[in-house]
């Protein structure tokens, strides 16, 4: 593919004027494109600036260790922190049994970062807010790790191995809820689920495109196609009416309306817990429903995908090797509550609640009784929602580059 740079300024101008996105496409050696998406945040804080573009996938010879697919995005003349792009690109390759795909930041230094992306119909999606080098790397299913990564920690396994060992009969005991049968045997926990807190990477980002909401939906019976990954910015499904392009934007009320009954729960039941603790107050904006005591933050709720997800104001660092299996929000728009928690099972429930006292207690703030407001809301269809003003039908700008190399 061609990685001569594309002067875009003109779409970023039009697009911020009409509070729409961007999306560029270029073609690939195969003739298969690769799509990026700038949402309207980014384009704001791009559109005022002189900017150009370049892609580049390498797919031969590629120059970072273990990637069999490496994708450089430039650009030139603006940053877009506060906003997110979602990229789409080929990835047809046939994965080995016993192994996974994942996509990769990769530094200057070479620290890597995994970017949570999605595999489906011979694509690779991910969000970002800012561009470089990105890997595609085949990894080990059951630890997630390259070759390189799983030699280098075989000597460190065998050490600890006697020590783990030790540990086995006091983890069997301590296991379960603390009841006995009759028979005085420990009775398994109820709430246990088999669930791999440490299998983050691709199962946690569902695809909000997964959503497929039916034609019927749309203006003029139009076919609607996915945007996959769209769980940060919310653009989440788009159509095609003519010579362009369509798509909606969801608020948080939107998604958490469209959300499953046990990602309702989760959130009902952890809202009425933060909020126990007095001088908390919540307020729900488009993106996301946060809860400050006075003007200090304590939390941020927001849906990413199938997915509730708690922002707390939090040291990610602190609970490095801990049970609370936190991760650092990405995004400068986060720098407040930095401390990212994935509500997937009871279990994390529970730890969410831990955290959100760990947070109050930091903030000085003193538990009362905990409410039991129910925040539940029967589903609407993405028409509904946009008639009520929940769903944004965005403008798009499209550049579509069809020159292979």
């Amino acid at each position: 593919m061609t990685d001569e740079a594309k002067d875009v300024t003109e779409l970023f101008t039009q697009a911020k004027e009409e509070k729409g996105s961007v999306e560029i496409k270029t073609t690939t050696e195969d003739n298969k494109e690769v799509v990026i998406v700038f949402n309207a945040d980014a384009v704001n804080a791009i559109g005022d600036s002189n900017v150009n573009i370049s892609v580049k996938v390498v797919t031969e010879d590629a120059t970072v260790k273990d990637a069999v697919v490496v994708l450089e995005v430039k650009l030139e003349g603006a940053t877009f922190a506060d906003g997110e792009a979602i990229v789409t690109l080929p990835f047809t390759q046939e994965i080995p049994a016993g192994k996974i795909a994942k996509v990769y930041y990769v530094a200057d230094d070479g620290t890597r970062t995994d970017m949570h992306a999605t595999f489906a119909d011979g694509k690779a999606t991910f969000a970002t807010n800012h561009f470089s080098t990105y890997a595609i790397v085949l990894e080990d299913e059951a630890t997630g790790l390259s070759g390189g990564a799983i030699a280098g920690i075989v000597i460190a396994v065998v050490v600890v191995l006697a020590g783990v060992l030790l540990l086995a009969f006091w983890l069997k005991k301590k296991k379960g809820n603390g009841k006995n049968d009759d028979n005085g045997k420990t009775l398994p926990r109820q709430d246990e689920e088999a669930v791999d807190d440490n299998a983050i990477a691709e199962n946690d980002i569902v695809s909000v495109g997964n959503e497929n909401v039916p034609a019927s939906e749309l203006p003029s019976n139009e076919i609607a196609s996915t945007v996959d990954n769209a769980e940060e910015n919310g653009i989440v499904v788009g159509a095609s009416r003519n010579d362009f392009n369509i798509r909606y934007e969801k608020s948080f009320m939107a998604k958490l309306i469209q959300s499953s009954d046990e990602t309702k729960a989760y959130y009902g039941e952890l809202k009425n817990e933060v909020l126990s603790y007095g001088k908390t107050k919540s307020h729900v904006s488009w993106a996301y429903d946060s809860v400050n005591a006075g003007r200090a933050p304590v939390l941020k709720f927001k849906v990413r995908g199938k997915t509730l997800c708690v922002y707390f104001a939090l040291n990610v660092d602190d609970y490095a090797n801990s049970k609370y299996k936190v991760e650092k929000a990405g995004s400068a728009k986060y720098e407040s509550v930095p401390c990212m928690y994935r509500i997937k099972n009871n279990r994390r429930l529970g730890y969410a609640k831990d955290l959100i006292a760990a947070v109050c207690e930091k903030r000085g703030l003193t538990k009362g009784d905990v409410p039991t407001e129910d925040y539940r809301l029967p589903y609407e269809s993405t028409e509904a929602l946009l008639e009520k003003g929940l769903v944004k039908e965005l403008p798009v700008a499209t550049a579509k580059n069809e020159s292979n190399a």
